[in-house]
């Protein structure tokens, strides 16, 4: 028999979401891949009992261990000869109700029936406020080695949240089928386990969810669901007011202007036995009303900036999540980044989110130890954030399963994107989806299959440009990022002719796998530079120019050598120019809105005959740079230059407002070069700073 309360005791993630329907997301409780279907849906289709059965069959037990009543609950069970096992229980295993799951109490099916069928309810304490979602986590983390994830959902149970999971486990040989339902009530988890023969789990599915259903707390708690809290209301104006752990510090900023609320909370800890104090978390909220006339990329901007100028600089690495939490508003408003820092050469992590409120913006920064480090104090912290944010945006605001996942990298979605649009245009022209079909999610396959999808896609076989697809650069649209469930969605196109080939393709992480969840796929006419393929370079008439290489490119061994002025070496740094790529994290701006110069380094002597610039940024147009200049030198980064020319850019978007305009090409004389200064002299207006997305020189035709 699967005994858990014993195995259990030996120590305290896995995620997926899900349902799916080809055109329609629909999210429905996440699972893994499984290969027994009945279990499943036994698990996802489970039903109470009429209340006249459930009052003739099963009987109300109370329990109330060692005469706690915090811990005293209520829990209906069948009347058919179901056995109450008695359960050890002392205070001094109740001392230790932080380092384990602590058994409460144990019914099991008469013998005769010979599933070995039981129901145990079990509890464990946290000394950290973390969310029921993590609890779970970390119960699966600890236990990943005794038990197979089948299913994982979440639900509320007689208006109480649970999570639950199906877990498969072999133990003596024999293999069985547990439910476990978790739920949480203030500092306590509690758990109902049901766990039975897999040959005969189904049977059982209506007493195990009578179990998980029923299960009642007698006491009810001030802080149902963390510790002791707090309230924080700023004197200042706009009003910042929201509740945090009582053990948490909250203080306003001194010193902001009229418009600008600003607070500090953090928890600031001894670290091991010594005296010195260590901040295990840190957040900054401000509040910035509308009348200043601050766009949301100036919002953000200037948190990060108030990161930057605490008393040990940080340094931003990685951007490893961007995730869409309010798809309605443009970015960044709504959207939330993760990033990788070093701050005094330690690793430590660091997370912005802009939300509106009424008639001022809130802008939000977190700052933790690495989940490496710490994993309970990184969960804590960023609990904290979660409610924090929601009270400030006056809704939920859910950050709970995000902030486990990580954006694959550019190149990565590029590549990812590709696969797909690669095995779809084969499929179609096979007239056979099987291995377009076989590599998809277990929740696409549930939905879908081979016949039906070649039904949906066969009218596509009539595009010819389908057949060259493979040979086209995949564009993706400007703002990859994971939504509030976690699913990651990319948009964009293949620039195939006459007609290019758009798609937007949804993805799921199994496993460690990010695997195809939804696909819509059209074609449609697109303007000639939204489809040309970004790594071949455009002249003024919007024309592509082939065999040119981008030798300024870093990929090709271009460097910076010198920067008179940058906000930043990460975000906004001078290298960004040259990275091949636009965006958030991929822009440069100077300090100020004086002249910059920069120079570049190329690998050796080059034949120039072109120069492009694109100034996309994501801050306002009316920063990007305007008038600019370039020279260059064979002799070295500090002498020899001789002048280019002067070149005005335009800031337009043009119509696709959501991709970035196409680079500002200028044919040149061809020159020798093996530096380039390139130096902005102002922008559009905009003050404050000097902006500009990417630099690039082209050699002649080799």
């Amino acid at each position: 028999m699967i005994s858990l309360t014993e195995s259990l005791k030996r120590g305290l993630t896995s995620r997926l979401v899900a349902g799916v329907t080809l055109f329609i997301l629909t999210i429905a409780p996440a699972a893994f891949a499984v290969d027994t279907v009945a279990l499943l849906h036994a698990f996802y289709k489970s039903k109470m009992p009429a209340a006249q059965q459930l009052r003739q069959t099963y009987a109300n037990y109370t329990y109330r261990p060692l005469d706690r009543e915090d811990l005293t609950f209520h829990l209906a069970i069948p009347n058919s000869d179901w056995r109450d096992i008695p359960v050890a229980l002392s205070p001094e295993i109740l001392k230790e109700d932080n380092l384990s799951l602590i058994p409460l109490a144990k019914q099991m099916a008469p013998e005769n029936e010979k599933g070995e069928a039981k129901i145990e309810v079990v509890c464990m304490r946290m000394d950290l406020d973390i969310g029921l979602y993590d609890f779970v986590d970390l119960f699966l983390q600890n236990y990943e080695t005794m038990f197979t994830v089948l299913a994982r959902r979440e639900g509320r149970y007689n208006d109480r949240k649970v999570e639950e999971v199906l877990l498969r486990s072999v133990q003596d040989s024999k293999q069985y089928i547990v439910r476990v339902t978790f739920s949480h009530h203030g500092d306590l988890f509690f758990g109902v386990f049901a766990s039975a023969l897999e040959s005969e789990y189904i049977r059982y599915t209506e007493p195990f969810t009578v179990a998980a259903v029923t299960l009642t707390m007698h006491q009810k708690v001030p802080h149902p669901q963390g510790g002791k809290m707090a309230t924080f209301t700023s004197k200042a104006a706009p009003k910042l007011t929201f509740s945090f752990p009582a053990d948490w510090t909250a203080e306003e900023v001194p010193g902001a202007v009229a418009g600008l609320t600003a607070v500090d909370v953090k928890l600031d800890l001894p670290a091991g036995d010594t005296q010195k104090i260590t901040t295990f978390g840190y957040i900054h909220a401000r509040a910035v009303a509308d009348h200043l006339g601050r766009s949301p990329d100036r919002i953000l901007t200037d948190l990060k900036k108030d990161f930057d100028d605490m008393d040990t600089p940080i340094a931003y690495n990685t951007c490893t999540l961007k995730a869409d939490l309010r798809p309605e508003l443009a970015a960044p408003m709504g959207k939330l980044e993760r990033w990788n820092v070093t701050v005094n050469g330690i690793a430590n992590e660091a997370a912005f989110l802009v939300l509106p409120k009424g008639s001022a913006s809130i802008a939000l920064g977190l700052f933790s130890i690495r989940p490496e480090v710490n994993r309970l104090a990184w969960l804590h912290t960023w609990r904290v954030f979660e409610r924090i944010a929601g009270d400030l945006a006056g809704t939920p605001v859910h950050l709970t399963k995000l902030k486990n996942y990580s954006l694959p990298a550019d190149q990565q979605l590029k590549t990812l994107a590709a696969g797909t649009m690669k095995a779809f245009a084969g499929s179609v022209l096979k007239g056979n989806f099987d291995d377009f079909y076989a590599d998809s999610s277990s929740h696409f396959k549930v939905q879908m299959t081979p016949a039906k999808l070649y039904q949906t896609f066969r009218g596509f076989a009539a595009f010819r440009e389908l057949d060259g697809l493979s040979q086209h650069t995949l564009v993706l649209e400007e703002g990859a990022c994971l939504d509030k469930d976690g699913l990651l969605k990319l948009y964009g196109h293949c620039p195939t002719q006459p007609q290019a080939t758009t798609f937007r393709l949804t993805y799921m992480l199994e496993q460690t796998e990010w695997k195809l969840l939804g696909i819509h796929v059209a074609m449609k006419k697109m303007p000639a530079a939204a489809v040309s393929d970004p790594s071949t370079p455009m002249n003024q008439s919007g024309l592509p120019k082939a065999d040119r290489l981008n030798v300024l490119a870093a990929e090709n061994g271009g460097r910076v050598v010198f920067c008179s002025s940058q906000y930043n070496q990460t975000t906004w740094g001078a290298e960004n120019l040259i990275d091949g790529q636009l965006g958030s994290g991929h822009g440069y701006a100077n300090q100020h809105s004086k002249p910059v110069e920069i120079v570049f380094a190329l690998p050796a002597g080059e034949t120039l005959t072109q120069l492009c610039f694109n100034p996309y940024t994501v801050e306002s147009s009316d920063r990007w740079a305007k008038n600019v200049a370039v020279a260059v030198s064979t002799e070295g980064p500090k002498q020899g230059f001789a002048p280019v020319g002067e070149f005005t850019l335009h800031n337009h978007m043009g119509q696709a407002k959501k991709i970035p305009p196409a680079d500002q090409c200028f044919d040149i004389a061809a020159v020798q070069a093996q530096y380039i200064k390139l130096r902005l002299l102002s922008n559009h207006g905009g003050g404050g700073y000097l902006e500009l997305g990417e630099f690039k020189a082209y050699s002649a035709e080799k």
